[in-house]
């Protein structure tokens, strides 16, 4: 018998905790995890991203990713800049203190998965990678199909 319920109950668990951890991240780095949301897509592209792009990548409502990134650009982590071309088109990018921000919010989660890391044995290590491989590859199909039916 497959025991869903004990797998259902570990990835809760461990979604909880990585949710945790980020927005204790997020909270020490003096945003909201939303926030930093926003900055990790902004700092993995080259230039400019327009709010269209953002809230597709970051799968939230148009009007939501505006709110989130307005108190970036308060704060002085993100440039908003008007398209010349088409004047409702809004991008935005990392200012370089948004940069350093979101250089330091990887940073810190990076050593939080090192930490986790280190207290896996060697011997179970390439079992662990095998097997989140193996469950994202699943998740991934199971998407594909939700909608198709």
């Amino acid at each position: 018998m497959v025991p869903i319920g004990k797998i259902a109950e570990l990835l809760m668990k461990v979604t909880e905790d990585i949710h945790a951890t980020e927005v204790a991240e997020a909270r020490c780095c003096g945003v909201t995890r939303s926030q930093c949301r926003i900055l990790l897509v902004l700092g993995r592209e080259e230039g400019s991203v327009s709010l269209t792009e953002l809230s597709g990548q970051l799968d939230l409502d148009l009007s939501t990713v505006s709110r989130v990134a307005e108190g970036l650009f308060r704060q002085g982590f993100i440039v908003r800049e008007q398209d010349e071309n088409d004047r409702r088109k809004v991008c935005l990018s990392l200012t370089t203190r948004g940069r350093q921000l979101n250089n330091t919010y990887i940073r810190n989660l990076s050593s939080y998965v090192h930490a986790i890391w280190d207290q896996i044995s060697s011997a179970d290590r390439e079992i662990v990678l095998k097997s989140l491989d193996i469950i994202l590859t699943a998740q991934e199909r199971c998407r594909e199909g939700c909608c198709s039916e």
